[in-house]
């Protein structure tokens, strides 16, 4: 069975959120990519965010509701497209849920288009990151972040170095 990780939160940053309170963010992806994702998700906590992810369900805890309950009160939705993604339903009605909400942020992990439904939204190439947060690849997923949250999501939206151009394919 396929999961995903998911941040929630304010769509605005502030709407759903606490003053005071780090923006919740939820992360969307296959559970087959977890190796993939788990430097995404460590990136947005270490620069301060809530990152509501399916590696925070407790035992016991009603998946459904849980998740259902982020991702309507996520500030931002997070999607990490992959080969396996695109078929799981669970993501693509996540993805479809942060379009509909406009706090859509979708990212492809392995050079995976975006299904249809969804290639109207700039996708972010991450294919190339060795997760480290100091690049340029992290740089961009933190200024897209935060350009998705109003750009005041805690910390100040840096300018992020540009990336080489796609190598043909």
């Amino acid at each position: 069975m396929q999961r995903r990780a998911k941040g929630g939160g304010a769509m605005d940053g502030g709407e759903n959120t606490a003053p005071g309170a780090r923006p919740l963010l939820f992360v969307s992806y296959s559970r087959t990519d977890l190796a993939r994702a788990r430097p995404v998700i460590d990136l947005l906590e270490g620069a301060g965010f809530e990152v509501w992810w399916d590696g925070r369900l407790e035992g016991g805890e009603n998946y459904l509701q849980t998740t259902e309950a982020a991702l309507e009160t996520a500030a931002c939705v997070v999607v990490l497209w992959s080969a396996t993604s695109v078929a799981s339903h669970w993501v693509r009605d996540e993805a479809q849920r942060g379009r509909e909400r406009g706090c859509l942020v979708p990212l492809t992990i392995d050079g995976t288009m975006a299904p249809l439904g969804f290639r109207q939204f700039q996708l972010l190439d991450i294919s190339a990151w060795d997760g480290r947060t100091d690049s340029a690849e992290a740089a961009r997923i933190l200024v897209a972040v935060r350009a998705r949250l109003g750009g005041d999501a805690g910390a100040p939206a840096a300018a992020a170095p540009p990336l080489p151009p796609p190598s043909p394919v």
